[in-house]
């Protein structure tokens, strides 16, 4: 439920990211118990990723290219949430990476 809720909002988040343009990739993970799927955004300056599990466990992860530091990496868990939630989920990692 959490996956298939992550999918719909990052297909809607891909299109409003890539109007701003920056550079975005939804994949999905292999089926199984705990599938997962990422959200890779790149830009002249991140390189971004946003990993979630079946489960409800998520990754946020930021790097600065120009000097190759990780800015932002977060270990939620964003279980039972909803689509309208994930904007304020990921706030602050948005915050950072435009």
């Amino acid at each position: 439920m959490v996956l298939k809720e992550f999918l719909d909002w990052s297909t809607h988040k891909i299109s409003y990211l890539q109007k701003n343009g920056l550079t975005a990739t939804l994949t999905i993970g292999e089926d199984c118990p705990n599938q997962s799927a990422r959200l890779d955004i790149e830009s002249e300056h991140y390189m971004a990723r946003i990993t979630i599990w079946e489960s409800g466990d998520c990754h946020c992860e930021i790097i600065d290219l120009m000097n190759e530091k990780t800015v932002f990496d977060k270990m939620i868990n964003v279980d039972l949430i909803h689509q309208e939630s994930f904007e304020s989920t990921f706030d602050d990692f948005f915050k950072v990476l435009l």
